[in-house]
């Protein structure tokens, strides 16, 4: 856990959590359990976590998540994560884009029906945009669809790092599917060093395990992570055209490949208010409205 910062309460790096969402989102992406088989396991546990904290359930003014979102960029992010929900906004937007232009993947959660704040920055074509699946690989009851889409990623009773007495949390929401998917971000950025952040997302989207109606669709965009092809399948790349549909075949054991909307470079952010290095790049985990 890398000294951030605190928009909130002056004097602070970040590091202090009073809500618990952000230790929820950043065990899931980096947790790296006791080394005894206790504990809990992020999905990639060696990443670093750069925390910048921002108000909680009080996202009203653009001002914090842009302050938040530089600060990341400055900072050498890889990853943002951004499980919360707010309103259109067009500086946070701009924010987004310049994050994109730095090489920085943005991750964000579709939103959670019937919680208020808003769909955004989950609606912005520029960032990765993530729904929740239950158990049964189902889309759960609560996650927002349409064709925002882009994956989809585990996100109902989801164990994680908590702020309570026991240390631990269990939760859902498409909060948890996000920071999954953020994980895998910095897996595939670790793995793949050379690859820019839309080639990152290209990776993540084509190496889906295809569910719903066959191809893309407004419930599991282009289907559920499979991280262990993201990380090892022969991914072609990604047509010069984003709105491509079919690419030549590459290997006998490669998945189907399926290729994103758009193939600009895309931001991964999340909820915690921290970012996250691994080997070399950062992911940002933004600590706002939870999502459920």
């Amino acid at each position: 856990m890398l000294p951030g910062e605190d928009l909130v309460s002056d004097g602070q790096d970040g590091r202090s959590d009073v809500d618990g969402h952000g230790t929820q989102m950043a065990g899931i992406i980096a947790a790296h359990g006791h080394g005894d088989g206790g504990g809990t396991l992020g999905v990639a546990p060696n990443a670093k976590v750069l925390p910048i904290r921002l108000s909680i359930n009080a996202f009203g003014t653009s001002g914090e998540a842009v302050k938040a979102v530089t600060f990341a960029q400055k900072h050498g992010a890889g990853v943002i994560n951004m499980s919360f929900g707010s309103a259109d906004d067009a500086p946070v937007q701009a924010a987004i884009r310049a994050a994109l232009a730095a090489d920085i993947v943005v991750v964000a959660s579709s939103g959670n029906r019937g919680e208020p704040g808003g769909d955004f920055p989950g609606r912005y074509p520029e960032v990765l945009t993530v729904g929740a699946t239950d158990p049964a690989d189902r889309i759960a009851s609560f996650s927002i669809t349409g064709p925002q889409v882009d994956l989809t990623a585990p996100g109902v009773d989801i164990v994680t790092t908590g702020i309570n007495s026991s240390g631990y949390y269990q939760g859902s929401g498409t909060s948890e599917a996000t920071a999954v998917v953020s994980g895998a971000a910095a897996l595939v950025r670790s793995r793949f060093p050379e690859l820019s952040a839309a080639e990152v997302v290209h990776r993540l989207t084509a190496t889906a395990t295809d569910a719903g109606d066959p191809g893309r669709d407004d419930s599991y965009g282009y289907g559920r992570l499979n991280i262990v092809a993201a990380l090892t399948a022969n991914v072609p790349a990604a047509p010069a055209s984003a709105h491509s549909e079919t690419t030549p075949p590459s290997t006998a054991e490669a998945l189907p490949q399926r290729f994103p909307k758009r193939t600009s470079p895309l931001v991964i952010t999340g909820t915690a208010a921290a970012a996250v290095l691994i080997l070399g790049g950062l992911v940002l985990t933004l600590m706002l409205r939870r999502r459920r």
